[in-house]
């Protein structure tokens, strides 16, 4: 592949020593060049800074760049600046590729000509998952204009930058969002890159495998809440700016709904999550008939959240109060 362009994967790395080698391992396995590997070490703890310092003794395509503690979306806005590649694939120190991984979305991307190529994320604890579903969107489809609103049929490929090849004109329009990278982790940039993509194309000869432990961030407790709540405000400002927000809204407000009420459903909300709800409860606000279409039980859901927000009732309680009903009559 000489005459391929050079392809810069950015790795984010604190605190996950116990399942970084096999990560990079997949890396240094791809079947695809040239590559350039950017690991941002990002103030660990663990000895995670020895492993990847050997590891770019053995490579010389890897190069290891180092900050304080101050998150992924810091790592990954020092990665996006010093990375020199004409496309940009984003990776989770603890998750893993297959061999083939970088070459089918390049293969992909010039066989579109899409600026975004997307594939599935399929997520595993302990070994990787021998057999799989993979969701009928990413099967041979490049969607263009209003027809992009069908990404968010894939609730994983709008809410994380892994699973992704990213052209640098894309790329671009995502350093400058520093603030809001800061805070909305995935959330945001990811919809500011579905919003700027002209044409973005999806591939199920792939996989990014995503792997989920006690340790992730997505196991973070309530706290997570209050992020998810933020970066869907972020990405629905992102949405508006960029006049694309009424295309989306069936899809984008659909995905917000469907986490929101899932940690609910979960998680009992303290005080200060309930207010913290209600506080946002204009922008979480849809219009009538949007869920229309959906299904008779998300339309309860919807309902129930609804009446949430107008502070009259807990999600939590109402629900389950409403399963109790439906299971004795």
């Amino acid at each position: 592949m000489s005459n391929s362009p050079l392809i810069s994967i950015i790795i984010p790395v604190y605190n996950v020593r116990a399942w970084l080698k096999p990560c990079l391992d997949s890396l240094a396995a791809q079947t695809f060049s040239p590559l350039e590997i950017v690991l941002v070490e990002d103030g660990s703890t663990d000895g995670s800074e020895e492993v990847l310092a050997d590891f770019c003794a053995k490579h010389s395509y890897a190069r290891l760049l180092k900050q304080p503690h101050a998150g992924a979306a810091s790592a990954r806005i020092l990665g996006m600046e010093q990375a020199r590649g004409e496309y940009v694939v984003f990776v989770d120190g603890d998750d893993t590729l297959p061999a083939d991984y970088i070459e089918t979305l390049w293969k992909t991307a010039q066989i579109s000509q899409a600026p975004l190529v997307v594939v599935p994320i399929v997520k595993f604890d302990g070994e990787l998952p021998d057999t799989f579903a993979v969701p009928p969107l990413f099967y041979e489809r490049i969607l263009t204009g209003p027809e992009r609103v069908k990404i968010f049929e894939d609730c994983s490929a709008v809410m994380s930058l892994s699973g992704k090849l990213i052209a640098r004109e894309l790329l671009a329009k995502l350093i400058p969002m520093k603030s809001v990278l800061q805070n909305g982790e995935d959330i945001a940039p990811t919809i500011q890159l579905i919003s700027s993509a002209e044409q973005i194309a999806f591939s199920a000869e792939t996989y990014y495998f995503y792997r989920q432990h006690p340790a992730s961030q997505s196991h973070s407790g309530l706290k997570r809440f209050g992020n998810l709540i933020t970066g869907f405000s972020q990405a629905r400002a992102v949405l508006k700016q960029d006049g694309n927000y009424e295309t989306f809204a069936p899809g984008f407000e659909y995905v917000c709904r469907v986490f929101l009420c899932s940690f609910m459903e979960v998680n009992s909300l303290c005080r200060e999550e309930e207010d913290f709800l209600r506080a946002h409860r204009n922008e979480l606000r849809v219009a009538p008939g949007l869920f229309s279409a959906r299904s008779f039980k998300f339309r309860v859901r919807q309902w129930l959240f609804d009446k949430s927000l107008e502070g009259r009732f807990s999600y939590f309680r109402l629900l389950h109060w409403l399963r109790r009903l439906t299971h004795r009559a």
